[in-house]
């Protein structure tokens, strides 16, 4: 469900990147099969996690105090991704175009509000956490 949202959101000029490639790429998907994109990236194995250079018990604390989990790591949620093994360089980014308005969190509006307070060393924490933590 997620997948196909992002699909979507981009399609219809909610979501955007920064060079347009995923926005060029989806205008040659046709409706009907983005459910067939989607589901075959959602059976793709698991990533392995990113190795970490930094302590990651800041970042481990940060995500837990803010409640990232009530969501993240919530099996029954469809539209909340996953985080773990993101390459940290692509999770911070993303929660730092959350934080500035960049990014769009429509499919939960409100719930990136914690970000707004949040420093860049915090978000290259959580990042890396996550980054290092294998796939359920």
């Amino acid at each position: 469900a997620y997948i196909e949202a992002q699909i979507r959101a981009f399609l219809d000029g909610h979501r955007t990147n920064d060079g347009g490639q995923m926005v060029s790429i989806v205008t040659e998907l046709q409706p009907e099969d983005i459910p067939f994109v989607a589901e075959w990236f959602a059976n793709q194995d698991p990533p392995a996690p990113y190795t970490a250079v930094e302590d990651t018990k800041a970042g481990a604390a940060a995500f837990a105090e803010m409640g990232c989990a009530t969501c993240h790591e919530n099996a029954e949620d469809p539209l909340a991704p996953h985080l773990t093994a993101q390459k940290p360089g692509y999770l911070a980014k993303q929660m730092t175009d959350f934080r500035e308005g960049g990014r769009d969190a429509a499919s939960a509006p409100g719930m990136h509000a914690d970000l707004l307070a949040v420093s860049d060393h915090k978000i290259r924490a959580i990042a890396a956490y996550l980054g290092a933590e294998p796939r359920q």
